[in-house]
């Protein structure tokens, strides 16, 4: 037996096509689990789906057999080519997720909210019946790795994201967001992001949109109130400050919007943000 890891992150592919297979996770995880997954070795796996990186960690008795399977199981609902996924064999897959759970394989090294999504995962996982003794352990393992990095070293200390960022500059220079209401653009992995760290604001009321319709049931889940597509301007007119954190390339809001609004509106636009930290980090990568 040894794990496998078959993926991708921010580093080898565009943050449109993370989007895109975070909105598809559900069904690749489904597929990955079928009763085809046996006959391709696979004993246990945790699919690790975030704003920046889709990977699959498995353990398997035929490493080449799983990989191609779940490659082809990517590319086959995605339409991602297999050929663009990332594959790590053996104690590198071990080394991987440590650096993965610790936050020093994000755009912002040492952020803080990776070690829950990568705890979020394996308890999927753990519940559904998808895992193994040895994946168990690597996860539990990873867990107690960060967890010492948090307590004891200065990368724990300064743990950062986009929007803990972006939301200490409003706070500097305009003012203070406890008790303030925020409309949330998207709903995809780093919206879940955005909505857990307006909580630990404090922020009184939060708000919800998405182009594709899915604000009701995303903020069934996550606590907070959906605006329909005629509803934006009445929202708008509600709020105190918008973040987008929408991969597409609509115009959800334009400066027609906000000038017939009568007041100030602070807008705080991550995707972008991430998008130019993504460029930035490709150019670094290839020079």
């Amino acid at each position: 037996m040894s794990f496998l890891l078959v993926g991708a992150s921010f580093r080898e592919i565009s943050l449109e096509e993370l989007e895109l297979l975070d909105a598809q996770s559900h069904e690749i995880r489904g597929a990955l689990f079928s009763s085809e997954s046996t006959k391709f070795g696979i004993t246990g796996c945790v699919v690790v789906s975030t704003c920046s990186r889709f990977e699959v960690y498995v353990e398997t008795d035929n490493s080449e057999s799983s990989m191609q399977y779940i490659a082809k199981t990517i590319e086959k609902i995605s339409g991602l080519r297999a050929d663009r996924l990332k594959i790590r064999k053996g104690s590198d897959v071990v080394h991987h997720l440590f650096r993965v759970a610790s936050g020093l394989e994000s755009m912002i090294v040492g952020e803080v909210e990776v070690a829950g999504q990568v705890k979020r995962a394996f308890l999927y996982s753990q519940q559904h019946k998808q895992t193994c003794s040895s994946i168990e352990a690597l996860f539990q393992r990873s867990a107690k790795v960060t967890k010492k990095i948090v307590n004891e070293t200065e990368l724990g200390k300064a743990g950062r994201s986009f929007i803990t960022g972006g939301l200490d500059i409003l706070k500097v220079r305009h003012f203070a967001i406890q008790g303030r209401r925020a409309l949330v653009i998207g709903t995809g992995a780093y919206a879940r992001v955005v909505i857990s760290a307006l909580k630990r604001e404090n922020v009184d009321g939060i708000f919800v949109y998405s182009y594709s319709g899915r604000a009701e049931e995303f903020s069934s889940a996550h606590g907070a109130t959906p605006v329909e597509k005629n509803e934006l301007a009445y929202a708008l007119q509600k709020v105190d400050f918008v973040i987008s954190c929408s991969g597409t390339h609509r115009n959800t809001i334009t400066t027609k919007d906000v000038q017939n609004l009568g007041k100030e509106l602070f807008l705080l636009l991550t995707s972008l943000l991430r998008e130019i930290l993504n460029v930035l980090l490709r150019l670094c990568h290839t020079s």
